[in-house]
């Protein structure tokens, strides 16, 4: 998450406001929903409300605190469905 700055460089938005004294902790997270819901972002703070009973949050470590805050993903699973 960039504050407008080139894809290489500038700070990165979160750790901008984290460090400002805006947000109080240097996260952020959000919920991908279908078409007919809503999707959401939250910065300096996670909120818990979209989360079905059953499921739990999912923390993805940073492979490299670059600009993009990159991870390696393999693949993903809906509905049972591996892709």
């Amino acid at each position: 998450m960039s504050t407008g700055y080139d894809a290489r460089s500038g700070p990165l938005l979160v750790n901008d406001l984290y460090e400002g004294g805006v947000i109080s902790e240097p996260v952020f997270g959000w919920f991908m929903s279908d078409e007919t819901g809503t999707t959401f972002l939250d910065i300096g703070v996670l909120t818990y409300d979209s989360i079905r009973e059953g499921d739990e949050l999912i923390w993805m470590d940073v492979l490299n605190d670059d600009f993009w805050w990159t991870n390696e993903i393999t693949g993903v699973s809906l509905d049972g469905k591996k892709f």
